[in-house]
């Protein structure tokens, strides 16, 4: 079965950026012919390719739109996207990067439980409710600019602001907790040894969208076609790693977050979307997605996003990274077992597989 995927609101590693505040990877499994009927339906008979940032400038291209999705009739059997909240993002990786470490150092597993959910959750929420949305923002920025450019100055930066917030509020101290003693005992020595790519969301989730198809349809196997990306295509030797069908077999992560390898996946193509109208489909959901969200995070709404939920896009939504105020494992549905440790047996497929998949 050949899988499409495509993505909206890409914004490299910068995770705060206002006009875009959320990342969608949408999907289908749409056939050739389906699709093409669909768009020549909806755009009539396009001869150039269909984009929705394009059609969703006018308010003819905002009506093709709404028709097209009428017509696609979104459902879990041939369309999905998932979203991601970038600023929320940020804060995820302030808690996987810094403090999962000191606590596995310390023989604690936070992603236990969805330890670290629960976790992203309260501290976010707190920073919201005692900074405000713009001091919360200020302090993810000097976390961000630390991460980006890796300098002693903004190392040293960003760990004064830890202790700043701490002094103003103490909800916000009980939340960070010993936050700054992480840091000063990881050190910079353990900035400059993270991911290169570590803020760069374009390819989150993949893998969540290969087990969402996997579910779908467990007895076939995935030729996966992507939009053209410069960041997947300086990561496709770690992805061909990750996506090898010759991978070892096992099941790794936790609860609902498991992952069994390998993958049914038969290969990756990166491909330009004006030749595949499926990529094009893929694309309409992920713009109206991406669409949603903004104007929900915005806290306002507007005649053409309610239309595009009249429409069904939201029909298509099966998950993501965003902040709630859950922090129970019932409530996350973090509650089953553990299994081996995902990041160990991605870095052994790395390995595996040979310096050009790390290289990337």
């Amino acid at each position: 079965m050949d899988l499409f995927l495509d993505e909206a609101g890409y914004t490299g590693s910068d995770l705060i950026n206002r006009d875009q505040p959320m990342f969608i990877l949408a999907s289908t499994v749409i056939e050739e012919c389906e699709a093409r009927a669909l768009l020549d339906s909806a755009f009539g008979r396009p001869r150039n390719e269909v984009k929705y940032s394009k059609k969703s400038r006018s308010s003819q291209g905002r009506r093709q739109i709404l028709e097209f999705l009428h017509s696609l009739n979104i459902n879990r059997r041939k369309t999905a996207f998932y979203s991601f909240h970038k600023e929320f993002l940020l804060l995820t990786h302030l808690i996987d990067y810094w403090v999962e470490p000191a606590m596995r150092a310390g023989g604690v597993n936070l992603y236990e439980r969805g330890g670290n959910i629960a976790y992203s959750n309260v501290c976010y929420l707190t920073l919201g409710t005692c900074l405000g949305r713009e001091g919360r923002r200020e302090f993810l920025r000097r976390f961000q600019v630390m991460t980006r450019d890796r300098t002693p100055f903004a190392f040293r930066t960003f760990w004064d602001s830890v202790r700043e917030v701490k002094r103003q509020d103490e909800l916000v101290a009980e939340a960070l907790g010993p936050l700054e003693i992480i840091g000063a005992r990881l050190g910079y020595r353990h900035l400059i040894d993270l991911p290169e790519h570590v803020l760069d969301v374009s390819d989150l989730g993949i893998l969540q969208t290969v087990q969402h198809w996997r579910a779908e349809f467990p007895e076939e196997t995935f030729l996966v076609f992507h939009d053209q990306s410069n960041m997947l295509e300086r990561r496709r030797s770690f992805w061909e790693a990750v996506l090898d069908p010759a991978n070892p077999r096992a099941t790794v992560g936790q609860d609902r977050r498991a992952i069994t390898f390998p993958l049914p996946i038969q290969g990756l193509r990166l491909e330009e979307s004006h030749n595949f109208p499926q990529l094009q489909v893929a694309d309409l959901v992920a713009g109206a997605g991406r669409s949603i969200w903004n104007t929900r995070i915005s806290g306002c709404s507007d005649e053409y996003s309610d239309a595009l939920v009249d429409a069904g896009i939201l029909d298509g939504f099966v998950g993501g990274v965003g902040p709630t105020d859950l922090v129970a494992p019932a409530d996350l549905e973090t509650e089953g077992p553990v299994y081996g440790d995902m990041a160990e047996y991605l870095s052994g497929l790395v390995r595996m597989h040979g310096p050009e998949a790390g290289d990337n």
